[in-house]
């Protein structure tokens, strides 16, 4: 819907900020949120199924696509950033996390009783 001066744009936003949200989703995405929503049950997050409360887990994208993949927590979305959006990375570090210690905690508790006494000196 055009609008004839950014004064008349500013206060139909400011009447009804949801109806642009929405339209924002819808050309970001592709879909809205409520869309989204009636598609997976719930916006919890995809990944842990944490529940955004009040400040609702936002849209997750392929930033490549531009299309929605599901709803992402900020916990989620920052491990996902930060390991590049790779998914290899991301079953190397999830592989990671599952394998034993490299070392068994009685074969180095000498050493750390070693550390201990000479800080302590």
């Amino acid at each position: 819907m055009p609008y004839k001066d950014n004064a008349t744009r500013r206060a139909a936003y400011h009447a009804n900020p949801a109806r642009h949200y929405r339209t924002k989703e819808r050309y970001r995405y592709g879909i809205t949120r409520d869309d989204m929503i009636e598609l997976l049950g719930n916006d919890d997050c995809t990944i842990c199924g944490r529940n955004g409360g009040a400040k609702r887990n936002p849209i997750d994208h392929c930033s490549e696509t531009k299309t929605a993949r599901g709803f992402l927590c900020s916990a989620c979305n920052t491990a996902i950033g930060l390991l590049n959006h790779c998914p290899h990375r991301l079953r190397k570090a999830a592989e990671y996390m599952e394998r034993p210690p490299l070392i068994a905690p009685e074969r180095y508790a000498h050493l750390l009783r070693a550390a201990r006494d000479t800080q302590t000196i």
